[in-house]
């Protein structure tokens, strides 16, 4: 979404109100005029406006007329009437019709930037909200501003033949991330392939990235594929790729670096066309510098990396995240839960370090126990 100056189109035929409007809009504005309800609507067909000021009164057709008219090309556009105070009938008749907002001559200068203003920040607002509905991330949600600022590098990066980097503190999220990159990609309906490096066995490392051929050593019966090369046309996610040894971070570089994997106990290495991701809990920078992480590998990794917030730095989203957590309990469980806004408030209180995996499981433990459908705070303990 591009940053512009919202578009103002007044109609009225006196020219001293289009002085009036010119001079009060045009330092935060682009203001267009035109004198009569037929230009107004040609105007509106031919460029991009976000407000009109109309005039009820108009020389050739009824400001009313205009309205309707401006409704039925585009509900999009918001609609400040201007009437003289005689004009009730045309008031009320007017709001009907899909006007926002009405103003009476002669007017304030501060009532019509006021109104101007409150107007099209709704409307921004209202963009905002149908954009990451659009753009929704499914289990990942946030309105918190560094969280949109991630929704919308993703939305950036989906296709960019680039591998990313997913740092965070445990908890917030960076599988879903992953999951939202390649389920948005044009990669989306080959694997995606998790690989816990965590939890790999440092015998079996080797083998689970890379595969092995039949033979090469006791009980490989048959030749076998590493979680790579099962990705084929897909995504890897390397979690928590701090975990890996030295030794098999130098053999990972040169995958990423070649889209190549040789099998153990093969000569020949096997092309792949994967995407990288990476994720990592830990400050990798201070990893290399201590010698506790490749460089290479940690630059080949990072060319573009995404941040999450810890869900203490965002607490504005805890409301949302508790409704999400609600929708997702009562489809699992068949269970409504309510809570009320006084509970919600009490679960904005701690600093939650294990984020919204913490959160998340609090609050099924609440909806678990509680048998009200409704919770209040009381039934909230820490």
């Amino acid at each position: 979404m591009k940053d512009k100056r919202e578009t103002i189109l007044v109609v009225d035929d006196e020219a001293s109100y289009k002085t009036a409007f010119e001079y009060l809009l045009e330092d935060k504005y682009s203001v267009l005029y035109a004198p009569t309800g037929k230009e107004a609507v040609n105007k509106i067909k031919r460029q991009n406006v976000d407000l009109v000021v109309l005039d009820i009164g108009l020389p050739d057709i009824s400001g009313i007329d205009v309205l309707k008219q401006i409704k039925e090309y585009s509900s999009d556009i918001e609609v400040i009437m201007l009437t003289a105070r005689s004009s009730v009938e045309a008031i009320v008749e007017s709001i009907k019709s899909g006007a926002n907002e009405y103003i009476v001559k002669p007017f304030v200068e501060e009532e019509i930037l006021l109104k101007v203003k409150n107007i099209l920040e709704k409307k921004v607002l209202k963009r905002e909200l149908e954009y990451f509905k659009k753009k929704s991330f499914k289990d990942f949600v946030g309105e918190d501003k560094k969280i949109k600022d991630i929704f919308r590098l993703v939305d950036i990066i989906v296709d960019k033949q680039c591998n990313v980097l997913i740092l965070g503190e445990s908890g917030t999220g960076k599988e879903l991330i992953a999951k939202a990159i390649h389920k948005r990609s044009k990669r989306n309906k080959k694997p995606f392939r998790i690989i816990s490096c965590a939890s790999l066995p440092e015998t079996l490392v080797e083998s689970e990235l890379f595969g092995y051929n039949k033979g090469t050593f006791t009980g490989a019966v048959k030749n076998q594929k590493g979680k790579i090369e099962t990705a084929a046309g897909g995504t890897v996610l390397f979690d928590d790729i701090d975990n890996l040894s030295l030794e098999i971070q130098a053999k990972l570089l040169r995958v990423v670096e070649t889209k190549e994997i040789t099998r153990i106990g093969a000569s020949k290495p096997i092309k792949v066309n994967v995407r990288f991701l990476a994720s990592s809990n830990k400050n990798l920078e201070r990893l290399v510098s201590e010698g506790n992480f490749r460089e290479d590998l940690f630059y080949r990794l990072n060319v573009v990396s995404i941040e999450i917030p810890p869900l203490r730095e965002r607490k504005e989203d805890i409301p949302i995240l508790v409704a999400s957590f609600l929708k997702a309990y009562e489809k699992e469980d068949g269970e409504k839960k309510i809570f009320t806004q006084k509970a919600v408030e009490k679960l904005m209180e701690p600093d939650w370090y294990g984020n919204v995996r913490e959160l998340k499981n609090f609050v099924k433990k609440i909806c678990i126990i509680e048998k009200s459908d409704t919770i209040d705070h009381n039934n909230i303990i820490f």
